[in-house]
Formats: structure tokens, sequence, C-alpha cells
């Protein structure tokens, strides 16, 4: 029996659109051998306009459309953010939409353990994400091997001695 679309629609709400990105994702990246020598993680902000109310009941997965941090200096407009772990190629392995004042510091280590969850990453992955990674609590989070993550000497030195007890 074939389903309808609003019950299709009802399934897709139910499960959520982030897990249906990167189920999709995941199933291509094992069906076909694109590679992750280099793994890009970063977050962009969308500042609209008009009203939004921010009625989600509590709980939820739904982000808050919402006042927060303004890189672009619009502290008038509120905003959300798409994060994404993207590979060299630009295709992404995972996205997940983020209430307008998330902190980077914070979806950024989150996206990083997702997507180790999620793919087998062989051991010459480089992961490229900007500074907002290197707080001491993501730094204690990474720990002394990182997790995996390889990143370049001298930031490695830097980190290790940040992470270290005086």
């Amino acid at each position: 029996m074939m389903m309808s679309l609003a019950g299709h629609l009802m399934r897709f709400t139910k499960n959520g659109a982030t897990e249906l990105f990167n189920e999709i994702s995941l199933h291509i990246m094992k069906q076909f051998s694109f590679g992750t020598q280099l793994i890009h993680v970063d977050t962009t902000i969308f500042s609209v306009y008009g009203k939004y109310d921010n009625d989600a009941p509590g709980g939820t997965d739904s982000i808050q459309v919402t006042f927060g941090h303004a890189k672009n200096g619009r502290m008038d407009l509120k905003r959300f953010v798409l994060g994404m772990v993207t590979n060299q190629f630009g295709l992404p392995l995972f996205a997940k939409a983020y209430s307008g004042n998330k902190s980077d510091k914070k979806s950024i280590m989150e996206m990083i353990q997702k997507t180790q969850q999620a793919i087998d990453f062989d051991d010459e992955s480089y992961w490229i994400a900007d500074s907002a990674l290197y707080t001491e609590e993501n730094i204690k989070l990474l720990g002394t091997d990182t997790n995996g993550l390889r990143i370049s000497q001298p930031l490695y030195q830097k980190l290790k001695s940040c992470s270290t007890p005086t």
C-alpha cells in the first residue's frame, strides 16, 4: 500500500530533518568513495526579517529564531544558525540547524563528535575549524590524543600545554 504525502510528512516531522539528512549522507558515503582526507567544520548565520514566535513546545528539537551574537552587526534582526561538516569536495557529511543564540564554541565541538560517531574516518583525515574550536572546555574534551583529530604540530603543542596542569 502506498503511503500518502501526509503520512510521509508526519514521519519526516517525527524523525527530524537533521536525522534524515545525515542518514542520506551516510548512505551515500557508504555507496561511493568520495574520501574524507580533509574535514571542514563551520557554521553560518542567517539573519531574518519579520516576526518569529518562539513558541515551540519545551523538550522538542525545534530551533529558536532569536537574537544572538550578530557577526554582521545587525543587532536588530533575529537569526538562526546552520552548522555543517563537509569533506574536501564540499560534500556534506553532517548538517544541523541551531537556535540563533547557539555558541559556535559548543556547536562546532558537537558537530565533530556526532560526525565521528557516525563515520569511521581513516587515520589520514585532517579536521579544519575556525578558532571557536579552541576553547579550554573543548581542549579538555579533545584530550591529549585529540580523539583522532589531526591538527598542525605547533597548534598541537599549544593545546597540549594548555591542557596540562601546572
